[in-house]
């Protein structure tokens, strides 16, 4: 042997509960994933919930809720990925982004309904985060399915809260945009959901 001991490090991936949030154009799984050293890694519980947005005179959705992942990690956690995944009912789903500022959203609408996902962008994610906590260069991940938020590393002892919101309105909306603003909530407004 030539003097050292190289050290084997296991890591696990780990998968919260699947929420599941039904909507006119399908079910939306909520679920986060990550990789951890250790098999006991704390609490991270995703909590889905009825949420009343605070919409501009005029505006109403159909349907609206806050999906916030809490985690609180006991060791050093990587690559954690909070996903928010369309199981569309049919396949005339249109889907793409629908960002803006402090908001990164991705639309889904059929020739009736329209639904979207959305949560806060870089700027506010990065602003309200520990500056322990690394995020990815680019933390949203966009699918025609799903959208994703990914944080490369957080500490041990760190506690960490991403959100997504989930708004859904039959067309024509009552009021043109009213799911976008429904989704465009600050991250403060969720916590006492």
């Amino acid at each position: 042997m030539n003097g050292f001991v190289r050290e084997s490090v296991l890591l696990a991936t780990m998968e919260t509960e699947i929420h599941r949030l039904d909507t006119p154009l399908g079910r939306f799984d909520i679920f986060a994933s990550y990789e951890t050293n250790d098999q006991e890694t704390g609490s991270h519980p995703i909590k889905v919930v009825p949420f009343n947005p605070d919409l501009p005179n005029g505006m109403s959705v159909s349907g609206c809720y806050s999906a916030v992942l809490s985690l609180i990690a006991e060791s050093k956690i990587s690559n954690l990925r909070f996903t928010a995944r369309l199981n569309a009912f049919g396949p005339t789903i249109t889907a793409g982004p629908a960002t803006g500022e402090a908001l990164e959203a991705q639309s889904f609408s059929t020739s009736r309904f329209i639904a979207l996902v959305g949560t806060e962008d870089f700027n506010y994610l990065s602003a309200r985060l520990s500056k322990r906590i690394v995020l990815a260069k680019d933390p949203f991940i966009y699918t025609p399915e799903s959208l994703s938020i990914q944080i490369t590393e957080v500490p041990a002892a760190m506690n960490l809260s991403l959100h997504f919101i989930v708004a859904w309105n039959s067309l024509p909306e009552p009021k043109d945009c009213s799911c976008w603003f429904a989704v465009d909530q600050p991250h403060e407004a969720l916590l006492g959901s």
